[in-house]
């Protein structure tokens, strides 16, 4: 859905699928498979071979894995460090003053990389627990962090405890 709206408000998008699954975790069973950190990275590998990873935003939402959400950090630091000397590209962790425009000229107020920390909802954990502080070390990167509110009291909570 995500996808559909950020190409709507005129934005390129390409989705790299982290898992497959047949429906919300939340509903407690699911069928599909998870995508690996190899995989994710191998995927974007293929972007940047075709020269397709001119992006108005990076959205990043359910990672499976520690690994994966370390997966989607590469590659948010190589589009910021690839589009670095790029004037008006992708600028991951870089705010701006200046206004953004995607390519239908639509004010997208320069927000560059949205970050969903998909981990648990009403007081459950979906992933594995080392997940919590793979996504805290990408989290100040971030322009939007989307936690509902247990995502966002659990990343808190659990900082303390560390």
């Amino acid at each position: 859905m995500a996808a559909f709206v950020m190409q709507a408000l005129g934005c390129e998008v390409a989705a790299l699928n982290t898992v497959n699954y047949s429906n919300h975790l939340g509903y407690r069973q699911s069928k599909g498979t998870k995508t690996s950190a190899d995989e994710i990275s191998e995927l974007y590998a293929g972007l940047k071979q075709s020269y397709l990873t001119d992006f108005d935003v990076m959205l990043s939402g359910y990672a499976p894995s520690a690994k994966a959400v370390d997966a989607v950090g590469a590659i948010a630091r190589d589009l910021q460090l690839r589009s670095s000397t790029k004037a008006g590209s992708f600028f991951w962790g870089v705010r701006s003053p200046e206004k953004a425009y995607s390519r239908r000229g639509i004010y997208i107020d320069c927000i560059r990389l949205v970050l969903d920390p998909v981990m648990g909802d009403d007081g459950r954990i979906y992933v594995d627990h080392d997940v919590v502080p793979a996504y805290r070390s990408i989290l100040a990167n971030a322009d939007l962090i989307l936690p509902n509110q247990f995502e966002a009291e659990y990343v808190r909570v659990s900082s303390q405890a560390e």
